[in-house]
């Protein structure tokens, strides 16, 4: 989450039951984050410790077999045939209809589905290309992806994850009351069905039963998205016994105790170091030492002018030689990096660009159809020891000492390259680490020991799947309507029922 934090303290690992407030202390955002983090895990845990990675409630049907009531959602409809069990004929005939003009002719089904506990639900029967939560077309809604598919069959898979919400994304979090305060924030569980690609193997065994899930779950979450390290503090090394060996300047410098966020941009492998090497396919990142919560929404453009809305605090705004990042809701509901710009001049509310940085796309200046388009702050540079590509620094992985890249103020990061056998590193844009820096101590709050600090694998974003169905295309994108998708869907019946016996 790229909130205004002070930190993140929920840790799985410490087992803790609950926060205990006490009374004239100090009450902090991360206490009342850390409480709502331990109940929403025991609430997850419990449920998928009883229904298993996936699953949901059987629908309710009368004695003729039709559906009175659906409560196994996310089914996969692509015949008309399919809807002649529901009960209520003016919903089977007003779906149908719709149906009948989808393109492609997709439906998916209301009710509940839970993902590794997660529940995800849809209040009423969802056209495949009209997901608010996954826009699978592009940003101007003009161009079909779908019909790109070679004849075959497909696995059709359910992606949950979690996503931050301001109030720039849903303006009615303010409190006009209070003159539009911006309060607290919220969290989103974002539930997408895609088509996996490449096609299915035809000697596949496409049962419920004995369908090969794990081959393709171990593809959507690779073993190894990246691990690092992170520190401010160089520490002792062995065999110095002098207190001045170390230098003055080996510790965390900055003035204000600060959250950094270190992000990946642009997903792929890391950097290979040669000139130029990998650089244009290399995986990325950026960071902000305000957690990326710096943003302002985008309203137009004129000229090498962006207009922008937002400005609360001078202290925390842009500032000319900053590169920030224009993105939007689709980009950031699909995974996809935004546009790295470089601003040479701000002036209030309009920020101008160097039309020669980064990777400028003309269609991302324009913000009229784009849904709540943005600006985010970033707070990198170029250096010796970072190499920006595209507006961001390029990924090189390494163990020595000559691999720590500096951010500012003696906060070093370090990406950790795979030891012999294992996976080679698959860098995900949207992954990041949160790393508090705090003045008290000069250094940041991270595993291991001060000047030995752990390599961890990113804080977020973590994706659940489960997989949904097998639908069969007949070119052009058209689907095979004379055989049902198989039905790869879990599901469980409830505990309780009538008892007419009083038994």
């Amino acid at each position: 989450m790229n909130g205004d934090l002070s930190r993140v303290t929920f840790d799985p690992l410490k087992h803790y039951l609950r926060v205990v407030m006490q009374q004239g202390r100090v009450q902090l955002d991360a206490d009342w984050n850390e409480q709502t983090a331990i109940l929403l895990r025991f609430l997850q845990a419990l449920a998928a410790d009883l229904i298993g990675p996936h699953g949901g409630p059987i629908d309710l049907t009368n004695t003729d077999g039709n559906i009175i009531r659906r409560n196994l959602g996310f089914e996969i409809i692509t015949r008309e045939e399919q809807l002649d069990k529901v009960s209520d004929a003016n919903e089977r005939d007003r779906w149908k209809t719709i149906l009948g003009r989808l393109d492609p002719k997709i439906l998916i089904s209301k009710g509940r589905y839970y993902v590794d506990g997660r529940l995800c639900e849809i209040e009423d029967y969802l056209p495949y290309p009209n997901q608010p939560g996954y826009p699978w077309l592009n940003e101007r809604g003009n161009e079909e992806v779908f019909g790109d598919l070679p004849t075959g069959s497909y696995l059709v898979y359910l992606d949950v994850w979690e996503r931050y919400v301001s109030s720039l994304e849903d303006p009615e979090i303010r409190e006009v009351a209070l003159g539009g305060a911006d309060t607290a924030a919220r969290s989103k569980l974002v539930r997408q069905v895609k088509i996996k690609t490449p096609k299915l193997d035809p000697d596949t065994v496409m049962t419920c039963v004995d369908f090969p899930w794990d081959e393709h779950l171990n593809q959507l979450k690779p073993e190894n998205r990246g691990r690092m390290k992170a520190r401010a503090k160089e520490g002792d090394r062995p065999g110095q016994d002098e207190p001045c060996i170390t230098a003055p300047d080996a510790r965390f410098r900055g003035v204000e105790n600060q959250l950094y966020r270190v992000e990946i941009h642009r997903s792929g492998p890391a950097w290979n170091g040669a000139n130029p090497g990998n650089s244009a396919n290399a995986a990325t990142f950026k960071w902000s030492r305000d957690n990326g919560s710096i943003v302002a929404a985008y309203k137009a453009k004129n000229g090498n002018d962006l207009i922008v809305s937002g400005l609360r605090d001078n202290s925390r705004w842009f500032s000319a030689g900053q590169w920030v990042e224009l993105t939007h809701d689709a980009l950031e509901l699909r995974g996809d990096p935004g546009t790295m710009v470089k601003l040479v001049k701000v002036d209030g509310e309009t920020l101008t660009i160097d039309p020669g940085s980064g990777s400028p796309s003309e269609d991302i200046f324009d913000p009229t159809n784009l849904k709540n388009p943005k600006i985010r702050r970033w707070d990198h540079k170029e250096t010796n020891d970072a190499k920006l590509n595209q507006g961001a620094v390029l990924i090189k992985e390494g163990d020595g000492d000559d691999n720590w890249i500096e951010l500012e103020d003696g906060v070093r990061i370090q990406f950790k390259a795979p030891a012999m056998g294992e996976p080679l590193t698959a860098y995900r844009t949207g992954d990041y680490w949160s790393l508090p820096a705090r003045v008290a101590t000069g250094d940041v709050e991270w595993p291991g020991e001060p000047g030995d600090p752990m390599a961890v694998a990113p804080h977020g974003i973590e994706h659940h799947y489960a997989p949904l169905a097998v639908i069969t295309l007949i070119g052009e994108g058209d689907i095979d309507r004379n055989n049902n998708p198989i039905d790869l869907r879990h599901r469980f019946l409830r505990l309780a029922e009538c008892n007419p016996e009083n038994e």
